[in-house]
């Protein structure tokens, strides 16, 4: 339904309808790759572009299609993670244990500017530390107030779409979010025209009145219609043997990264493999089987999405106090083990003793090095790093 002479990045308008995809089906459509645990096609989707590249208007196309469906839970809005429980439905007293559950929420959250969206400091943090743990999907978890008692989160289904522009990202997240397991979690959309823009150098652009095909408003009711059909789609899909065999093969030939902070993403391709593939074979419409060129084209775009990665790493890393988390790191895994006397001394000319304590937590909480105690009472650190 794009009219010709759209310049707005076509990733952003593919990105936003696969997510409307998977917020439509939520959890009621599933895949084992493991018994006992299934794969919802949930996705945490963020679009990376400058300002006026596209990111809300493409939000917006795909809004309207979605924002009046109860089920689908649309919600725009810029919220806490208490607040977020109380969106995903009234807790009801379980009788067997006695606990207040939100059993099942599903909700399609919305954040297309982040800055404007998601609160600074310990409230965004733990927004994010409870999008994290309810990212799969298959846990519980409780929350405690002094005012509320305590809630019940069992299972549920979370979609997140997020849009933000390279520098305001990391003004809304901390640096070591970005470097930790849930930004792992995280589609970002870094379209190549936005990524090589350079900053100040104007591109050329034509001004055309954008053409619509004739048949444009009847394009829009069959969406529409595809869109109810979706909500109301739920069961287990398969994936066929050709399917199987394609995904074996790439497995066994994927190269591991050697940056370590590309790992976390690199441990979840396969999951993120199979939650793209499943909303392809959804979007064809036919039946829940998993055919081999929707896992082949689910590889090719999950390769772009891994090529944007080096770059937002980087970026990431030239904030301060992630500079002095890779000093630290660097000099533990420069000598393997080390004292924590000896790296003060060896660090102390650029890191203080509040930085290199919170670098050292950090370090410890991304499992990249191990904290013991020797037999006279010291403190020796321990690489992970490889």
């Amino acid at each position: 339904m794009l009219g010709e002479g759209d310049d707005i990045p076509q990733d952003y308008y593919m990105w936003t309808c696969l997510a409307m995809i998977a917020a439509c089906v939520s959890d009621r459509v599933y895949f084992f790759r493991r018994r006992e645990r299934p794969i919802y096609p949930n996705l945490y989707t963020m679009l990376i572009g400058e300002s006026g590249s596209g990111k809300n208007f493409a939000v917006d196309t795909m809004q309207a299609f979605v924002s009046e469906i109860p089920i689908v839970n649309y919600r725009r809005i810029r919220t806490t993670a208490e607040y977020l429980l109380d969106l995903l439905g009234k807790p009801t007293l379980d009788p067997h244990s006695g606990q207040r559950l939100l059993s099942n929420p599903r909700i399609f959250l919305s954040m297309p500017e982040i800055t404007s969206y998601f609160r600074k400091g310990d409230h965004g943090e733990t927004l994010i530390q409870m999008l994290t743990e309810m990212y799969g999907g298959t846990g519980t978890f409780s929350d405690g107030t002094r005012m509320h008692g305590e809630t019940t989160v069992k299972g549920g289904c979370i979609n997140w779409l997020a849009g933000s522009t390279k520098s305001w990202l990391f003004k809304a997240m901390t640096p070591d979010t970005v470097l930790s397991g849930f930004f792992a979690r995280i589609v970002t959309v870094y379209p190549e025209e936005e990524k090589n823009r350079v900053p100040g150098v104007k591109t050329e652009r034509v001004w055309d009145d954008i053409k619509y095909p004739p048949d444009y408003y009847q394009i829009v009711d069959h969406i529409k219609a595809r869109v109810i059909a979706l909500t109301l789609m739920q069961g287990e899909m398969f994936m066929s043997e050709n399917a199987h065999a394609f995904v074996r093969q790439w497995n066994e030939n994927r190269d591991e990264p050697a940056d370590e902070f590309l790992r976390p993403w690199w441990k979840r391709q396969r999951e993120m493999l199979a939650k793209v593939a499943m909303i392809l074979a959804i979007a064809d419409g036919r039946d829940r089987l998993i055919r081999q060129p929707h896992v082949a084209t689910a590889i090719k775009i999950i390769a772009t999405v891994e090529g944007n990665l080096p770059d937002l790493i980087d970026s990431s890393q030239h904030s301060p106090s992630t500079e002095k988390t890779l000093k630290v790191k660097k000099c533990i895994k420069r000598h393997g083990t080390i004292s924590k006397t000896r790296l003060a001394r060896m660090v102390s000319r650029d890191v203080n003793k509040q930085e290199r304590m919170a670098a050292i937590v950090d370090l410890m909480d991304q499992k990249l090095i191990r904290q013991e105690q020797t037999p006279t009472g010291g403190i020796i650190l321990s690489g992970r790093m490889g």
